[in-house]
């Protein structure tokens, strides 16, 4: 009953949880709502239908349990988001567009030598950009930007 997502870290938002197998949604518990279901004296197995974030591995990988325990294999899809991880090496690819990167550290420069009297104009030129670039991703994908509760 307890899995660990490969791949993941613990900046992952969860859109949604589908079962493949048996062609349903799994809703999210509370860790609470898991320790009494775990506490019956016969612990229910089958098909999940409800799932928990319960951790993170040694190799930064978070953890999930199911319930109830699969009692076959069970081929499911953690839908998620997940942001720009570090950038450590030259050659790291950057998710982000390349001219935000650009015009933030062009409005931080000028704000730092303080040349010229144009940080705010540059500033509010980055601001304009990352407030276009936000639009443009939420119109691909609306429903990340709805939060939906269980």
């Amino acid at each position: 009953f307890h899995y660990e997502l490969l791949n993941t870290t613990t900046n992952i938002r969860t859109l949604d949880v589908y079962n493949y197998t048996n062609k349903n949604w799994l809703d999210s518990r509370t860790t609470e709502w898991f320790d009494r279901a775990f506490a019956a004296a016969d612990v229910v197995t089958g098909s999940p239908s409800v799932y928990t974030w319960n951790g993170v591995s040694s190799t930064g990988n978070m953890e999930v349990d199911l319930y109830p325990i699969p009692s076959t294999i069970q081929t499911l899809r953690f839908n998620m988001t997940s942001p720009q991880p570090p950038l450590k090496l030259d050659a790291d690819p950057m998710f982000v567009p390349d001219m935000l990167v650009v015009e933030n550290a062009v409005a931080r420069a000028i704000e730092e030598r303080g040349e010229d009297g144009g940080s705010s104009n540059q500033q509010q030129r980055y601001q304009s950009m990352l407030a276009d670039f936000i639009s443009m991703e939420a119109s691909r994908k609306p429903m990340e930007t709805i939060w939906r509760s269980v």
